[in-house]
């Protein structure tokens, strides 16, 4: 399903780092978005010598590079952060792991072949079939917190439930939804983190674990089809490699079931953490739940769960003034583009009734704009709304500092200790 190292090089030694591109440090989130903000004014375009990329923090630059999908390849977006050993890499070969592009991390023809018929099942219409028992699920987590005094939410809720969600649309009986975050929180790290040694080994053998498990599910589609999404990809293909060959099948069932549940429960978590740190917003949620959805949109917004994505020129080109080769590779800041002052104003306030909120790139832009956007909003809409109707008077514990996931890509908090009923305690 990805490109991990086969035709990836590093790029030439003696980039032009500054002292702005050699003070980032992608992977340590404290003061991040004060970061951000600086280089928006000092720099907005610099290289980073830690990671190799130039990194693009202001949002015309950011969407001009989305918008270009002929000078900015997206071949590398599932490439390791940090390249892997090459004994490593020939491990995941030998265990039978594809290296074929599937729908992120493909240009043109691939992409313009495998995204339609995805696109049959990941939709809108689909999603909202799945309502009432998302709400369901919900809703047996949260009456699973019972009285209790201090709740870790991420541990109690936000964890799990997207997973279990995904395993409505995949058919999944068969193993825990927990089991399905283990295998994506491990190729999560070895992607987009910097895994070394055996943490490294243990990544690979989870991923090689869960690409078999997919294969399996396949196979069983095709003996037993179900009305999900491996079942309806076999029936589109209809025995046609041209149409769709089997590893195109297993390599989109593998690569949603990373992206169908890790950003939404990295999304919910900011969500969550950004309303109970303003007790303002909170309030005017509980006196107007209508504003839930405009919440939910200024939650992607102030705190994305992707804070950065890549791409990689095909060309020479310039970006905001700065001129980069070709084969450079590209770090494009949606966290950036999402907390530009130009578009939002005091971007860095948490506004419920923000406006112009939907102005936001959480979810891409172009020909790459996620899937899973609507049934993201759905869920983080459902979860709000029982939250806040469980628990109105929640607060975060006192004291608590959330420590953030470590990946270069994605931003959520690891925990989330929170006072269901307030600083009162249990009802």
């Amino acid at each position: 399903m990805t490109t991990l190292t086969s035709t990836w090089t590093e790029p030439e030694r003696g980039c032009p780092a500054s002292a702005l591109g050699q003070a980032y440090r992608p992977l340590e989130h404290d003061g991040f978005y004060d970061f951000i903000a600086k280089a928006q004014v000092e720099e907005p375009v610099f290289f980073s010598e830690s990671i190799r990329y130039w990194v693009v923090t202001r949002r015309k630059d950011v969407l001009a590079v989305l918008a270009d999908h002929d000078s900015f390849s997206a071949a590398i977006t599932l490439a390791p952060v940090h390249p892997f050993p090459p004994d490593f890499v020939a491990a995941l070969r030998e265990g039978g792991f594809s290296f074929e592009p599937t729908l992120v991390n493909s240009d043109a023809d691939i992409h313009s072949r495998l995204r339609p018929k995805a696109q049959q099942f990941l939709n809108a219409k689909r999603y909202a079939t799945y309502s009432d028992r998302i709400r369901a699920i919900v809703r047996e987590h949260i009456a699973a917190m019972g009285e209790a005094g201090r709740v870790d939410l991420v541990a109690a809720l936000t964890y799990e439930v997207p997973a279990k969600v995904l395993a409505l649309l995949l058919g999944i009986e068969d193993i825990s939804p927990r089991q399905i975050k283990v295998w994506a929180d491990h190729r999560l790290g070895m992607t987009f983190g910097s895994l070394e040694g055996e943490e490294l080994a243990e990544a690979g053998r989870q991923l090689l674990d869960y690409w078999k498990y997919c294969e399996r599910l396949v196979a069983d589609r095709q003996d037993n089809p179900r009305d999900d999404y491996a079942s309806m990809l076999l029936d589109l293909r209809g025995g046609d490699d041209a149409v769709l060959t089997i590893t195109d099948v297993v390599g989109l069932v593998f690569g949603v079931m990373v992206a169908g549940h890790e950003t939404t429960t990295n999304a919910t978590g900011n969500l969550i953490h950004a309303l109970l740190s303003d007790r303002e917003q909170w309030e005017r949620l509980k006196a107007d739940p209508a504003l839930i959805p405009n919440a939910v949109e200024e939650g992607l917004r102030h705190s994305s769960s992707v804070v950065n994505w890549r791409r990689r020129t095909t060309r020479p080109v310039t970006i905001g003034g700065i001129d980069i080769p070709e084969g450079a590779n590209i770090l494009i800041s949606l966290a950036g583009a999402n907390n530009d002052p130009t578009v939002f104003d005091d971007p860095r306030t948490f506004d419920v009734g923000r406006a112009n909120v939907r102005d936001h790139v959480a979810f891409g832009k172009g020909r790459h704009f996620c899937l899973g956007a609507p049934l993201a909003r759905l869920e983080m809409t459902i979860m709000l709304e029982e939250i806040l109707a469980a628990f109105p008077d929640m607060e975060l514990a006192p004291g608590f500092r959330p420590t953030w996931v470590p990946t270069v890509t994605f931003r959520g908090p690891l925990t989330l200790d929170v006072l269901p009923f307030g600083g009162s305690g249990a009802a």
